[in-house]
C-alpha cells in the first residue's frame, strides 16, 4: 500500500499498487453496510475506466467498467456493460445489462434489467423483467414484464409484443407468396 488516510470518521481509504485499465488507480475503501452498519471492503473508482470488478462495495464515479460483480454498487455519472449486485443504485448512469436483487434508475437507462424490486425514476430502459417496479416521473420501455405501481409508458407488453409477432409473421408469409409467384419459385 502507498498511503492511508482518514476521509471521515467512519470511513478509511487506502490506495494499492495495482492500477485498474488505462492505469487507473482503484482506491480501496472501508464503508459500512446498509442495515447494520458494519465496516465491509469497497473499491472505488473515480474518473477512470475499469475492466472487470469484482468487490463486496463498489462505487464509479464519472468512469467505466466492462462488468462489476458486487454486494452493493452504486453508478454515477458512469456507464456499465454488465452489472451484476445484489442492489445497486444508478445516477444519472447507463448499463447495457443489470441484474439484481434490488435496483434504483435515476434519469438513468438500460438496454436489458432483470430485477426482484425495482425503482425507476425518469430513466429509460428497452427490455424490463422485474418482480415489482415502482415508477416516479418519465419512465419509458420498449418491452415490460411485471407488476407495476405507478405510471410507465411501454411500446410493447407481452400481450401486444405476441399479436405482434403474430401480425408480422402473416404479413411475411403474405409477402413471400407473392413473391413465389412473381418470380415463379
Amino acid at each position: 500500500m502507498n498511503e492511508v488516510g482518514e476521509t471521515g470518521a467512519d470511513q478509511q481509504t487506502s490506495t494499492t499498487d495495482t492500477a485498474g485499465a488505462n492505469g487507473a488507480v482503484v482506491f480501496e475503501t472501508v464503508q459500512k453496510t446498509d442495515t447494520t452498519k458494519s465496516p465491509t471492503l469497497g473499491s472505488e473508482l473515480l474518473y477512470a475506466d475499469a475492466g472487470n470488478v469484482e468487490a463486496t462495495n463498489v462505487t464509479l464515479e464519472h468512469s467505466g467498467a466492462e462488468k462489476i460483480t458486487a454486494e452493493r454498487a452504486n453508478v454515477e455519472h458512469s456507464d456499465v456493460k454488465s452489472l451484476d449486485a445484489k442492489s445497486v443504485q444508478m445516477v444519472n448512469s447507463g448499463a447495457l445489462k443489470v441484474k439484481a436483487e434490488r435496483a434504483v434508475f435515476q434519469n438513468g437507462g438500460a438496454v436489458i434489467v432483470n430485477a426482484d424490486e425495482l425503482r425507476f425514476v425518469k430513466s429509460k430502459a428497452v427490455i424490463v423483467n422485474a418482480g415489482r417496479v415502482t415508477t416516479e416521473g418519465n419512465v419509458q420501455t420498449v418491452l415490460h414484464i411485471g407488476p407495476v405501481e405507478g405510471d410507465i409508458r411501454t411500446v410493447f407488453t407481452p400481450q401486444s409484443a405476441i399479436g405482434f409477432g403474430a401480425g408480422l409473421g402473416i404479413v411475411l408469409i403474405f409477402i413471400g407468396g407473392i413473391f413465389r409467384r412473381v418470380f415463379g419459385r
